[in-house]
């Protein structure tokens, strides 16, 4: 804990509000005290504008409240919307800004509208609607569209990433939507600027998920693992804070004549079950009406009851979610999927040399494609995989190896992946797809192929991870995503699935659709096939 909020004074912000009551006029004496205890600033000197577009003096919610007594060194804030988080932490930092001197606070928004709506509402607007005497003790030297430097050499700014210099307080906002969409930036945050803050400084990272990936997801994995162990807290570690939908009074309607749907309900007296939180009839209300306006995976990412909620939702751009969406609804991802010892096993890999390699294994029984195990690595070579699938036991099918081109594989070793696995696996039928199949086709042959997927959960969760998390790369110019994939932990497991529907032909023993279009219709069949069982 930093502070509380009977206690959070300082040399310099007394001495500063000495030097500035000196003047009955501008501050009476009895209120130094008061100006000295940072809790009572933040209840009385700043406005802001609402929700509504009003302009009101701002009071510390319950969720912001909290925030202040439990605030640590590190911060990791997952949020669901409108806790008022971003703007708690803005003014937190303006008034350090404003009463300690030779302070840098800087805030990185994740694109250019959000860094200049969050200074202007939040940093420009509370210091423009600041006691005239205040503003006269801490005129601006600097006063820009970005930056605010302060009569005391402290200054605040906003941007979307910061590449060098020191701060002493810095605000990440939607940082899992940096490390979606701008994944140089977050390097940069991870790399430069986290890297230059000293011990002891505050650091608040917030956001609402994005998926199970990239810096955020990782750290607030970490933070809530050592705040479940109750670990004692470094100055470098990660403290874990979590604001659900729930904690927010205003997510509440009059529940007269809202009809809960089963789903709604069963989902929610599983979720009172486990956290053991009694919601009333009104939260109960406003959460059915928002999961039918907005479905369940926006709900999940932007209203989360759990941290589970929000990390498990389908990630936007996603290739595969209404597909995954839809196998789970038809409960094609299980528990458990035993190998059936009488049918062959054939194997689809992704090929890479320092980058991961990827293996699934697939059994076909009456055109169900059964996925029942999987296996990935980095930095082995190709003898180590051939050991892996010896020591399994399986029979084996065929195996299918994405087409190589100039793969660094051959290219370091100067033999293709085809023709080393054929020696290490004597007698065994490896292939590899045609050349000229785009990745966009390839992407819809696994689209085609998912309606007769069987995924066992148990051994293949790195897989169904990768298949949630597939996405299109984001393009910074347009505002829009890319038409191609991001190349990240969750392509190779994509890949892989790719390699199988484009090479399916090799099992089926039906002409290569690469270069027979007719060979294409396997897909129709297995569908039919997979229906009819």
């Amino acid at each position: 804990m930093l502070a509380t909020r009977t206690e959070q004074r300082s040399a310099e912000e007394a001495t500063e509000l000495v030097i500035a009551g000196e003047s009955v006029v501008l501050v009476p004496l009895r209120l130094v005290e008061c100006f000295s205890n940072k809790w009572w600033r933040l209840n009385n000197l700043y406005w802001i504008i609402d929700e509504q577009g009003r302009r009101v003096k701002f009071r510390p919610n319950g969720d912001q409240e909290k925030l202040y007594d439990a605030l640590w060194h590190l911060n990791i804030v997952l949020k669901a919307r409108q806790h008022g988080i971003t703007t708690f932490v803005d003014l937190y930092f303006l008034d350090d800004c404003l009463f300690i001197p030779d302070i840098e606070a800087g805030i990185v928004a994740h694109h250019r509208d959000d860094a200049a709506k969050i200074f202007r509402r939040k940093v420009k607007y509370p210091y423009d609607n600041l006691p005239a005497w205040l503003r006269r003790q801490r005129p601006l030297l600097t006063n820009s569209k970005a930056e605010l430097v302060f009569s005391n050499n402290s200054t605040i700014y906003v941007a979307t990433s910061l590449r060098s210099g020191t701060v002493q307080r810095l605000h990440i906002s939607e940082h899992a939507k940096i490390c979606k969409k701008y994944p140089g930036k977050a390097e940069e945050v991870k790399a430069g600027t986290l890297n230059a803050i000293h011990v002891g400084q505050i650091v608040v990272v917030e956001s609402t998920a994005e998926g199970r990936q990239g810096d955020f997801h990782d750290w607030c994995r970490k933070a809530e693992g050592l705040a479940k162990e109750g670990a004692v807290l470094s100055p470098l570690d990660f403290k874990f804070h979590f604001f659900p939908w729930h904690e927010n009074p205003t997510y509440s309607i009059h529940p007269h004549g809202v009809v809960v749907p089963t789903e709604v309900r069963a989902h929610l007296d599983k979720f009172q079950a486990a956290t053991g939180v009694k919601l009333t009839d009104g939260q109960i209300a406003w959460y059915t009406k928002k999961v039918l306006l907005l479905g369940w995976d926006t709900m999940f990412r932007e209203y989360p009851g759990t941290p589970e909620e929000a990390f498990n939702a389908t990630v936007k751009g996603s290739y595969y979610a209404l597909q995954m969406a839809r196998m789970r609804q038809m409960g094609q991802v299980v528990d458990l999927l035993p190998h059936i010892p009488t049918l062959p096993v054939n194997t689809a890999w992704d090929i890479g040399h320092s980058d991961t390699n990827c293996i699934i294994f697939h059994q076909r029984l009456h055109g169900e494609n059964r996925l029942v195990d999987f296996y990935y690595n980095s930095g082995e070579d190709l003898s180590h995989y051939a050991k892996v699938m010896q020591d399994k036991g399986y029979v084996y099918g065929e195996h299918i190896l994405p087409w190589e081109g100039d793969s660094a594989h051959k290219i370091i070793t100067g033999q293709s992946a085809v023709d080393r696995l054929r020696e290490l696996l004597p007698g065994q039928r490896v292939h590899a797809v045609a050349a000229n199949i785009g990745i966009n086709e390839g992407i819809n042959s696994v689209r085609m192929m998912m309606p007769t997927l069987r995924i066992c959960k148990t051994k293949c969760a790195y897989l169904i991870d990768a298949l949630d998390h597939y996405c299109k790369a984001w393009n910074e110019v347009t505002g829009d995503y890319h038409d191609r994939p991001v190349h990240n932990w969750a392509s190779h497991p994509a890949d892989a699935l790719r390699t199988l529907a484009t090479g399916f032909h090799f099992i089926e023993g039906v002409p290569d659709p690469g270069r027979n279009p007719a060979g294409r219709d396997w897909l129709r069949r297995g569908r039919r096939g997979a229906q009819a069982s």
